[in-house]
């Protein structure tokens, strides 16, 4: 626990001197990555996602991504899946970082909110799983991240990859012959603004495929839950 403690207490650090360093180094470090949130070292994937992001908000400075912005947290609603390994370093860190009154209360304030939506949430799941696309869209559903307190994510040193490369980066989508800027639609206004308009001055922002490629990679046959369901299997309701 204390090698945990001290992992969560490490800040991103830069890969390289400049963007172009910075993305040359995290290319040649993602073949290699071992870990999903466990080390302080390039060999966690984390690591190499918060290195670019570092360098990207120095390129772009008038990024809304900040502290005190939770609209991503809020615009997903409850539809963000991640992997197994993803939610373990989550899980382990609720439970380092929170004492168990806390830990009672967010367990408490997730049945609260959550529980007319959880069949509704599984069959979205199911749906997933079976390769199929989900009627209901995030807006749909009147909830939030269970993660997310008062504006402030509870697991945010620990976040998904998801969450760490929203806002920052561009996205290939799986038929490969779209690119978009991977952002809600106020960081993207200002990201545009930034690049210029036009679609040419979009190849400036580095892709998120490979990243996310590389934590796929690394949890290969693993489960891949909506947040809410992996939160509901580690803390059952209370009796």
């Amino acid at each position: 626990m204390d090698d945990f403690a001290a992992l969560l207490a490490a800040g991103a650090e830069s890969l390289g001197g400049g963007l172009p360093e910075t993305l040359r180094a995290a290319r040649e470090a993602l073949p290699h990555v071992s870990n999903i949130g466990r080390s302080r070292d390039r060999e966690n994937a984390y690591q190499l996602i918060d290195g670019v992001v570092l360098e990207l908000q120095q390129v772009y400075p008038e990024s809304l991504c900040a502290k005190g912005c939770s609209q991503c947290c809020e615009l997903h609603r409850a539809l963000m899946r991640i992997h197994r390994s993803e939610w373990d370093v989550m899980h382990d860190h609720l439970v380092a970082t929170l004492d168990p009154d806390q830990l009672e209360a967010l367990v408490d304030r997730f049945y609260a909110t959550y529980t007319p939506y959880l069949p509704l949430l599984h069959d979205i799941q199911r749906c997933i799983d079976e390769g199929k696309r989900p009627k209901l869209q995030p807006q749909e559903l009147p909830l939030f991240c269970p993660i997310l307190e008062d504006g402030a994510c509870l697991a945010y040193p620990v976040r998904p990859a998801i969450c760490r490369g929203y806002g920052h980066f561009q996205l290939t989508n799986p038929e490969g012959d779209d690119q978009a800027i991977f952002a809600c639609r106020d960081q993207e206004t200002v990201l545009k603004k930034q690049l210029g308009d036009g679609a040419g001055p979009r190849a400036e922002l580095p892709s998120f495929n490979p990243f996310y490629q590389a934590i796929a990679t690394l949890c290969d046959g693993e489960e891949k839950l909506l947040i809410p369901l992996w939160f509901e299997r580690a803390f059952p309701r209370p009796e």
